[in-house]
């Protein structure tokens, strides 16, 4: 019983068995190759063209910069040109180094007093108003005068204050180039932060320090190049353009 038991199991299993040999031989599944096996595709022309013309650009890119890409610089741009310093466009901002005392007295900065009287007695009374050694290292932004305006002079004047006093009281040109790097910095977070409506433009001035306070341009202008300027301003990128006046390109 045990062995026709085993028999008929047997017998049942081999039935199935055919069974499923049958249904597999009607509907015998294909196999795919791996795709490591896999015969490559030929090419078309077009996609022969497509490959040629990315492994020319790619050539290209590794070998000639982008020129139709301007890249805006992070830190200040210095620029400079020859010619007349008080007729920059409107609304441009005119920078000048000075003392804490109040003075235009003397240099380019007596040319400032005569242009701009108005600008002049805003700036006397903000150096009244604090310690000259306060004010050292910082920057005065005096919006554009009516009674300027009036007279054709509508700029603002950026006073950076890089000297406590002049002549033989002046600071030493260590001191003036470390005062000249925190003022302009100061300078370019007031701009950023100009709320009234008002545009600015680009900032002009004289070849600062050099005149009264006898420090040599070279060193200002490293000092000013090495500022970094604010998120707020770079994509507009900032441009210094360094005026020479007239009676210093004659020297």
């Amino acid at each position: 019983m045990a062995v026709a038991a085993r028999r008929t199991t047997a017998d049942s299993t081999s039935a199935i068995t055919k069974e499923t040999d049958t249904s597999s031989s009607i509907k015998k599944p294909t196999k795919k190759r791996p795709r490591s096996t896999q015969r490559p595709r030929r090419a078309t022309r077009k996609s022969r063209t497509n490959t040629k013309a990315t492994a020319s650009m790619e050539a290209t890119s590794t070998t000639q910069p982008m020129e139709d890409v301007p890249v805006k610089s992070t830190h200040l741009t210095i620029k400079e040109e020859t010619r007349d310093l008080f007729n920059s466009p409107p609304n441009s901002i005119l920078l000048h180094a000075c003392n804490c005392r109040g003075s235009w007295g003397a240099g380019v900065a007596a040319s400032f007093k005569k242009k701009y009287p108005a600008g002049f007695e805003v700036h006397v009374a903000h150096c009244k108003a604090n310690k000259a050694e306060s004010l050292l290292g910082t920057t005065q932004l005096i919006p554009p005068q009516a009674s300027d305006a009036k007279s054709g002079k509508s700029h603002w004047i950026a006073c950076l204050f890089t000297s406590v006093d002049v002549g033989k009281k002046k600071g030493s040109r260590e001191s003036i180039l470390e005062a000249t790097g925190e003022a302009m910095q100061g300078l370019l977070k007031q701009i950023g932060e100009v709320e009234d409506g008002m545009t600015v433009g680009s900032i002009r001035m004289p070849k600062i320090n050099q005149g009264l306070f006898d420090v040599p341009w070279e060193r200002t202008r490293a000092v000013l190049e090495g500022i970094e300027v604010p998120e707020l301003l770079r994509s507009a990128g900032v441009e210094v353009v360094v005026v020479e006046l007239e009676e210093e390109a004659k020297q």
